[in-house]
């Protein structure tokens, strides 16, 4: 395994886009984090095809980090096209979110700002028990059942 680093950053944002052609399904997810240093976020661009398009040894590219500028920082990856329920269901149901992914240290070029991603996940922040259930929709449903004086 080569030698990595992890970063992480809260998902302010995402899109979705899926569409399918004579010669593939393609799904995707567009994250924007929150400002992470000096009004500088990420955008980030996850795939999901049945081939990964960056080859067997990462996942995906990033570019511009660690630059000296103001410009966002681009992250596009691969996920598996089995995964891609899993990443959806965190993104539509959990707050906050985060937004996490490895990235591969060229040794003999450190200070380049284009990294090699090795793997990218979602997770929560520390969360109760059962919250969901007591936040978002369930609960806005289970008012309206009750104000409504229905049995179920």
């Amino acid at each position: 395994m080569p030698t990595t680093k992890s970063e992480e950053f809260k998902v302010k944002s995402y899109n979705l886009l899926a569409n399918q052609s004579t010669d593939m399904v393609r799904r995707v997810i567009e994250l924007v984090s929150e400002e992470v240093i000096h009004g500088i976020i990420f955008k980030v661009t996850l795939v999901s095809f049945t081939k990964n398009v960056y080859g067997p040894d990462r996942v995906g590219q990033m570019k511009n980090f660690g630059a000296s500028n103001f410009n966002p920082i681009g992250l596009a990856a691969w996920i598996d096209p089995s995964a891609f329920d899993s990443f959806y269901a965190i993104l539509s149901s959990e707050s906050p979110l985060i937004f996490v992914f490895e990235y591969i240290v060229d040794p003999a070029n450190p200070k380049n700002t284009d990294k090699d991603i090795w793997s990218v996940s979602l997770k929560t922040d520390v969360e109760l028990p059962g919250d969901f259930e007591k936040s978002g929709v369930s609960s806005k449903l289970a008012e309206f059942i009750k104000a409504a004086n229905i049995t179920i």
